[in-house]
């Protein structure tokens, strides 16, 4: 581990993946439990995207790790709700986002960005605009608007999955799932923290923890030439997630060199059929909770574990409009 920098600044970043983010709720728990305090202390910046983002956000709200991990476990039904026949198919996303929004409501309550104790951002795309935006606590002057917006409709508009859950539409805007350009957010965060929080390249660390992957490929069948929307659903947003996924971690590797960590897991072929995005089985909960646990063991022996825990970011003070 590169240990030059003299004022590190440490980023924690978190992908999506729908119910695959108990992988990560389940290494941000033992994580907990080790440093004794929330994690969010440990970290100067954090980024997340659809569930990583709502993730993030629990994290900068200080809500214990555990029950973070009980969102999953508890009200999984609840969010991904049976879906009706031809549901993200064609005509209608596959699942209503009302029960998601009631387990968000539970947690966040009427919170704000504003009301964050930790440095934020969570990408997502304003269809409405046309292009990505990302939502961020005031920790720049020029930040004048999104402070104000409560943590229930930020998590609502990263998580809205194209196919699984209707677009989400407020009064400033229509949004869709961040994963689209960016379910892994390292590279975003790694721009904030230079841009806008004026911090040395030198000085960047990053933890990344993902959701498992794996690579989606072409079958090399004759007919795959042939596919069509149905045949393609599923696997196009796999192949643009894992391949998003897999040339950020090069370009994170390639700027922060020893400074860039990942925690994940390889799923083969036999286990990803248990681990899609919707998959909310027991076998996929045992499975993201047993890959959980071996991937934070390998995390320990890991020098980036010693690096980040005699690591504390300072404290955050969200800068005052103009007048106070």
């Amino acid at each position: 581990m590169n240990t030059e920098s003299t004022n590190p600044f440490h980023i924690l970043a978190l992908s999506g993946g729908g119910f695959k983010g108990l992988f990560t709720a389940v290494i941000l728990e033992k994580l907990e439990e080790d440093f004794g305090f929330p994690i969010a202390n440990k970290f100067d910046l954090l980024a997340g995207t659809s569930i990583g983002g709502i993730i993030a956000l629990a994290l900068a709200a200080e809500i214990p790790t555990n029950k973070i991990k009980e969102l999953f476990i508890n009200n999984k039904e609840k969010i991904f709700n049976k879906p009706h026949l031809f549901k993200g198919l064609a005509f209608k996303a596959k699942y209503s986002n009302e029960g998601l929004k009631e387990c968000l409501t539970n947690i966040f309550q009427d919170k704000k960005i504003r009301d964050l104790n930790h440095k934020i951002i969570i990408p997502t795309i304003n269809y409405t605009k046309g292009s990505t935006q990302i939502f961020k606590t005031r920790h720049h002057s020029t930040f004048k608007y999104d402070f104000k917006l409560p943590l229930v409709e930020v998590a609502l508009a990263t998580s809205a999955a194209p196919i699984y859950f209707p677009i989400f539409q407020a009064k400033y805007g229509d949004f869709i799932d961040g994963g689209i350009v960016a379910n892994h957010p390292g590279l975003f965060a790694c721009i904030e923290a230079q841009k806008y929080i004026e911090t040395n390249q030198k000085d960047i660390f990053q933890l990344h923890i993902g959701t498992t992957f794996h690579k989606t490929t072409s079958s090399g069948k004759r007919n795959v030439r042939k596919n069509g929307f149905f045949s393609w659903r599923q696997k196009l947003f796999d192949l643009l997630f894992s391949c998003q996924e897999q040339s950020t971690e090069q370009i994170l590797s390639f700027l922060l060199e020893e400074r860039y960590c990942s925690i994940n897991s390889f799923s083969d072929c036999n286990q990803n059929i248990s681990l899609s995005l919707d998959d909310i089985s027991e076998t996929a909960e045992k499975l993201l909770t047993q890959k959980a646990h071996e991937a934070f063991k390998q995390f320990q022996g890991n020098k980036y574990y010693e690096t980040i825990h005699s690591h504390n970011a300072e404290n955050f003070i969200p800068i005052p409009l103009n007048g106070g």
